[in-house]
């Protein structure tokens, strides 16, 4: 191996390609060496606080640049990432007493968005406070993982290869509720009526991305997620689908499901999507789904030989509980659909149809609904503990922190626009506490550049 690493090396291509890279450093490696020095300085830290503890009169001096290291804990590694510490920036003026100082983003949002200049002051002041009492107040904290995904264009464009390798994140479930608010500009609204709106855009895979915002009255939103999410219950009603079954029931905070779909003269199509669920503090229901890989269903081959399985892009859902004047339940959809279904169909054709179905499906559950809330008047009773058990956090979004001190969250929340009453937290919850990195500038403009020929390499 080490033979065949040094040829590869030798080549005048890779020399060629590491050349460049070392010459025009992208802001992922930059990033990495940056870690390095923030993760050389909490071990230093942690060496300070062990000297300070043992003997009173060293004082809170900083460490010497020159040490060697013989102090240090032997069950330390020297490479360590344990502290995590690619998710911290320090703040404050003093490095010997500095504080890896975390503040909190918008509960409703998942994300970690910015806090505004004025909160960044306080995040400053409070970290220069907590900064003079010493290391004792220092504690482990878990924190909110950076969005993997920049924006709605870098997930679209992420590589399917790795991404249907990658259980939903997140990020991804911030990304639906923000297209959910997105105007329609640029967006061609085919279906304007009162109780459905339907708009499509093409994508540069060749097929048309759908939202749609549906009212469903009469409609209580625990009867149509049950409905739609348990695959048991949706084969009775959505006629489209042949069967449906899980595959595996939980893949990092992820479900996989399998769905067979048989429309008349044309080859059988099947689905294997990641799926994720999230019930929100205002009630609201978010729902994601995408392509899949997994060793037990392997395409063409199996019980899946003979089938045609589709690229799902995105597929998306937001249900949503309101009360019309006279105090009945109304069901507000959202749903938003990307899919290749492949084969020889043309894709103008799929592009011309696809716009109607969005409505025809929304009928079949409104039937569907309201044949269940008749046959189980106590419903929603009935369903609140299937429904609850999708509130319950997810450990795989969050990650440790290292001995933070954490400013109070409800000190510097931010306000939510009165414009964007759907990131509002509810009840009054702190927000999550974020990485301080988040109110950093992220990248610079000259830093937005394709990447390297090594990292695509």
């Amino acid at each position: 191996i080490v033979q065949r690493m040094e040829r590869l090396l030798e080549h005048n291509s890779v020399k060629s390609v590491m050349a460049h890279a070392q010459q025009f450093p992208t802001f992922g490696e930059s990033r990495v060496m940056e870690c390095m020095v923030y993760a050389d300085h909490a071990r230093e830290r942690r060496l300070q606080q062990k000297i300070t503890s043992a003997d009173p009169e060293v004082g809170h001096k900083s460490p010497s640049i020159h040490d060697d290291g013989s102090n240090r804990d032997p069950e330390e590694g020297d490479d360590s990432d344990d502290e995590k510490v690619e998710n911290y920036q320090l703040w404050g003026g003093d490095t010997s007493s500095s504080k890896i100082l975390m503040v909190p983003s918008r509960e409703a949002s998942f994300s970690s968005g910015g806090l505004g200049v004025a909160a960044a002051d306080a995040a400053a002041a409070a970290a220069a406070a907590a900064a003079a009492d010493g290391p004792e107040r220092s504690k482990s904290v878990k924190v909110l993982r950076k969005p993997f995904f920049k924006d709605w264009n870098d997930f679209m464009d992420f590589d399917l290869t790795f991404k249907k390798k990658m259980p939903i994140t997140c990020s991804e479930l911030t990304l639906l509720l923000e297209k959910e608010q997105e105007d329609l500009t640029n967006w061609d609204v085919c279906v304007d009526r009162k109780e459905i709106r339907v708009a499509k855009v093409q994508t540069g895979t060749g097929c048309i991305t759908l939202r749609a915002w549906a009212t469903v009255p009469g409609i209580n939103v625990y009867v149509a997620f049950y409905l739609f999410y348990n695959l048991d219950e949706r084969v009775k009603w959505d006629k489209v689908l042949e069967n449906g079954k899980l595959v595996e029931a939980n893949m990092q905070g992820s479900e996989v499901i399998y769905c067979l779909m048989k429309i008349p003269g044309v080859t059988n199509r099947e689905f294997l999507q990641y799926r994720r669920a999230f019930l929100r503090e205002d009630g609201s229901i978010v729902i994601v789904l995408r392509s899949a890989e997994h060793l037990d269903m392997p395409e063409g081959k199996g019980e899946c030989k003979g089938n045609i399985r589709v690229e799902s892009f995105i597929s998306g859902y937001v249900l949503r509980q309101s009360y019309d004047d006279q105090g009945k339940p109304v069901l507000q959809i959202f749903l938003m659909s990307c899919a290749d279904i492949k084969g020889l169909v043309p894709k103008w054709i799929i592009n011309f149809v696809a716009p109607k179905k969005p409505a025809e499906w929304v009928d079949t559950l409104h039937k569907a609904c309201q044949v269940y809330q008749d046959a189980h008047p106590r419903c929603e009773d009935e369903l609140r503990e299937y429904v609850q058990r999708f509130r319950k956090e997810n450990p795989f979004d969050y990650e440790a922190g290292y001995e933070a001190d954490v400013v109070e969250a409800t000190a510097l929340a931010p306000q939510p626009k009165e414009s964007d009453p759907a990131l509002a937290p509810a009840g009054g919850n702190p927000p999550r506490l974020v990485s301080l990195a988040a109110l950093l500038p992220q990248r610079r403009s000259e830093d937005t550049t394709s990447p390297s020929p090594l990292l695509q390499l």
